[in-house]
């Protein structure tokens, strides 16, 4: 989940109720940690932890405390036998960006080909997640962060396969959101699974995963990258296949505990 806001808040403040909704998928199969990451301006802080949320008092002081303008929340399930370690806990963060990501990228070696060596050789976990945002910020070195993102979602899609390249970057000017998953391997998961919605009103911006109730937001279609601006909360979205823009529709969220 992430979340743009117009003033300081705590994602309680911004989520209420929904919050819950959202840290009970923990009790299921993203029970293998959480992580968050807050920038108010400055340096960007992430805090992560091994627990599940839903049984973490951490969690709850951290969200309910932590005031910003840009927040970001995972919930990790560990996939591919990656290990519940602290190093492995998304968001990652590093050159002033944190990064999430829901899904699986299944061949790590072909995907540390599109990391610089320079980027490579600070890898601290094991998870094809980490290299994919080095892979990101390899490509931000000459590109915008929307643009970095649209190459790299190309640039998996011509070496590997995977399950859903879903994720989201947090820059000090933006929050930036790649939706993009195979529809023919999903784990076994339904395809609402790697549904991302969008709920944007006057105050904040919300991106979520699915598997919680989300009446009235708008879907995000699968191969796009969504870009908001930090400053206005501006929102722009664009096909990964063209770069065109592409127009965001409201459709009813599915049942809840899909995940």
């Amino acid at each position: 989940m992430g979340i743009v806001s117009d003033q300081p808040a705590s994602i309680t403040d911004v989520l209420a109720d929904d919050l819950r909704l959202f840290a009970d998928l923990s009790q299921e199969r993203h029970g293998d940690g959480w992580g968050a990451a807050w920038d108010d301006g400055g340096e960007i802080e992430v805090v992560t932890s091994v627990e599940p949320a839903f049984r973490c008092d951490s969690f709850d002081r951290h969200v309910s405390q932590r005031r910003s303008t840009a927040s970001l929340v995972h919930l990790r399930w560990a996939t591919m036998g990656l290990a519940v370690t602290a190093n492995n806990t998304h968001p990652f963060s590093r050159s002033g960006a944190a990064f999430a990501h829901n899904g699986s990228v299944h061949d790590i070696e072909a995907l540390e080909g599109l990391v610089a060596p320079s980027l490579r050789a600070g890898t601290v976990g094991d998870t094809d997640s980490e290299r994919y945002f080095l892979a990101i910020l390899t490509r931000m070195r000459d590109l915008p962060a929307a643009d970095a993102m649209r190459e790299t979602l190309v640039a998996i899609d011509e070496v590997s396969s995977y399950s859903s390249l879903n994720s989201i970057l947090l820059t000090p000017d933006q929050l930036v959101v790649g939706s993009m998953f195979d529809p023919t391997r999903t784990d076994g998961e339904p395809e609402e699974y790697y549904h991302l919605r969008v709920k944007n009103s006057a105050d904040e911006v919300v991106i979520a995963s699915s598997g919680w109730p989300q009446p009235g937001w708008s879907l995000l279609p699968n191969r796009c990258v969504m870009t908001v601006d930090r400053r206005t909360r501006a929102v722009s979205v664009v096909s990964v296949d063209t770069g065109l823009p592409i127009e965001l529709e409201t459709v009813p969220s599915t049942a809840p505990a899909l995940l």
